[in-house]
C-alpha cells in the first residue's frame, strides 16, 4: 500500500471508517460504500445497499478499484461476487464470527478476515472496536498473514 491506489471500502461510513481515514491520509483514491452515511473527510462517497446487485450496478456502473476491503453484513453474495468484478487487485473480505460458529464447516479463503471477539478478564468479552477493525483490515490488505481477529474459541465466550 505504498504507491498511491484505489480502494473501495465497503462498511466505510462506520465500522470501516477507520481504514478510509488512514488510506486517505496515505494518499490513496477512496470509495466509501454506504446507505445513508457519509464517507469520512477525503474519500468519496457511493450512496448504496449492498443488498440490492441492481443497485450497486448502477451505482457502481464502469468503476473500476484497484483493491477493495468489504464488511460483508453490508453486501449479498452476489454483489459480493460483482464488486470482485469491479476490482483489479485485492479484495479484502471481512465476516462476522457467525463465519466461525462451531456449526458452520466451510472452509475460508485467503483473503477472509474473521471478525472474533476480545477476552477480557473474568470470562467477559467483548467485541472489536472500529479501530481494531480497520488494523485488521488494512494489514489483510498489505498482505500480511492474518485469518481471525482475536477469539472465536471458546463458542459460549462470545459477547452478548
Amino acid at each position: 500500500m505504498t504507491q498511491p491506489s484505489s480502494y473501495l471500502v465497503v462498511g466505510g461510513s462506520g465500522i470501516l471508517a477507520p481504514a478510509v481515514t488512514q488510506l486517505v491520509a496515505a494518499g490513496h483514491r477512496v470509495t466509501a460504500m454506504s446507505r445513508s452515511r457519509q464517507a469520512p473527510a477525503g474519500a468519496s462517497w457511493l450512496r448504496c445497499d449492498g443488498h440490492s446487485l441492481t443497485a450497486f450496478s448502477a451505482a457502481a456502473s464502469d468503476t473500476r478499484w484497484a483493491h477493495a476491503i468489504v464488511y460483508v453484513p453490508a453486501v449479498s453474495a452476489d454483489t459480493l461476487a460483482l464488486i470482485r468484478d469491479h476490482v483489479d487487485g485485492t479484495v479484502v473480505v471481512l465476516r462476522t464470527s457467525k463465519a466461525a460458529a462451531p456449526e458452520n464447516t466451510r472452509d475460508h479463503n485467503d483473503d477472509e478476515l474473521i471478525l472474533g471477539w476480545v477476552e477480557l478478564p473474568h470470562g467477559t468479552s467483548r467485541w472489536h472496536t472500529p479501530a481494531e477493525v480497520s488494523a485488521a483490515a488494512l494489514r489483510v490488505a498489505r498482505g500480511e498473514p492474518l485469518s481471525v481477529l482475536g477469539s472465536v474459541r471458546p463458542w459460549e465466550g462470545r459477547p452478548a
